[in-house]
């Protein structure tokens, strides 16, 4: 599989580790359904062997009630999405008021999750998320990559039901 590289030369060696924190709407991109994502280089790196297989994205808790604003609470529920690299400082001066923000990094061969339960108590609800700036999403089966309609997983169950 082709997987067309672009290097970029930056005078401050610091900037491609500081990017996504300093510019969040730097990336990841989405170009024609593919994922553009900028990455420090490695030394030796050779880039038929590498598999590009996670990226960093802005997850929304939405209508998160306010006993969960604080920072622990936040990480844990995000953890659960993926690996947190950030929490949107924003988020706990009620700037926003209707949700959390928190950067991720996400492993792009797992489905992604709408939610997750959260109990307290005796009660327990439903924390739906909203991911920010998605390239192709499959809703059927929550892999990044292509849409619904031409998924791999859908198409092989149909093509199987024709047959039976």
């Amino acid at each position: 599989m082709d997987r067309p590289l672009l290097r970029l030369l930056c005078k401050d060696p610091r900037l491609p580790h500081h990017l996504p924190m300093v510019c969040p709407r730097c990336g990841p991109w989405s170009l024609r359904g593919d994922i553009l994502r900028l990455f420090p280089w490695k030394p030796l790196f050779k880039p038929w062997e590498e598999l590009f297989t996670t990226t960093s994205i802005w997850l929304r808790l939405q209508s998160l009630p306010l006993e969960f604003w604080n920072p622990d609470c936040i990480s844990h529920i995000a953890s659960v999405f993926g690996s947190v690299l950030k929490i949107d400082e924003r988020s706990f001066s009620f700037e926003r008021g209707k949700y959390v923000r928190v950067y991720i990094e996400i492993n792009l061969a797992l489905p992604l999750r709408q939610g997750v339960w959260i109990s307290l108590g005796d009660s327990k609800f439903f924390q739906s998320v909203c991911y920010e700036n998605l390239p192709s999403v499959c809703f059927h089966c929550g892999l990044i990559g292509h849409r619904e309609l031409s998924c791999p997983s859908s198409l092989s169950r149909k093509s199987s039901k024709e047959v039976s």
